[in-house]
């Protein structure tokens, strides 16, 4: 028949290094709670090949506002400026500068500070009753994040380090945190490498 002669390949999904994407952010949190922070994020390879896409059929208006719904999911009250988009020999990007409030929460004498104005807290809802195979572990990626934030002294932050490497065949995920002297750091990687399980 027609088909006699068709050949079927299996094509490897892409290594999670061609989908890499850097998160940077410098930033300075004030005594009222309110915030800003210049933003950089870079595309490598297969995204960078995405992104020039966006810079291709969006508007730089567009584009922004896309930032503008996908921060929203972290950042109740924020404000975008000095949208810009770059096309560098490595890299495909984008840069503006985010203020805004609603970053930290108090409880007493306490208060609570998410650094990563980029990923979500809460995690993917499960709604379905039972799972069955085959289950797609999603596409490859790599995403890193190098974030500082200058804290306000009242704030009263003690010098204090953590790290967590976590390594398992399909994903790793890893960070360190420090804060010393007021200067919040927070560098992160997270690597899944896709497969589909049967």
């Amino acid at each position: 028949g027609a088909h006699e002669d068709t050949l079927f390949f299996h094509l490897k999904y892409p290594e999670p290094m061609a989908r890499r994407r850097v998160f940077h952010l410098d930033g300075e949190l004030a005594e009222d709670g309110t915030f800003n922070a210049k933003i950089n994020i870079a595309n490598f390879d297969v995204l960078a090949n995405t992104e020039k896409g966006q810079h291709r059929y969006l508007s730089l208006e567009e584009q922004k506002e896309q930032w503008e719904r996908q921060l929203n999911k972290t950042v109740p009250v924020f404000n975008i400026t000095d949208f810009k988009r770059y096309d560098h020999t490595d890299s495909v990007g984008v840069t503006f500068d985010i203020s805004g409030k609603g970053l930290t929460q108090s409880s007493g004498g306490l208060s609570l500070f998410k650094p990563d104005i980029f990923t979500e807290s809460a995690p993917n809802l499960l709604t379905a009753e039972s799972r069955k195979s085959p289950i797609w572990l999603g596409t490859s990626i790599q995403r890193e994040t190098n974030i500082s934030w200058k804290i306000p002294v009242s704030m009263k932050a003690e010098k204090f380090e953590d790290s967590i490497q976590q390594e398992c065949n399909d994903c790793s995920i890893g960070f360190d945190l420090s804060v010393t002297n007021n200067q919040l750091k927070f560098n992160s990687k997270k690597i899944i490498r896709s497969k589909l399980i049967n």
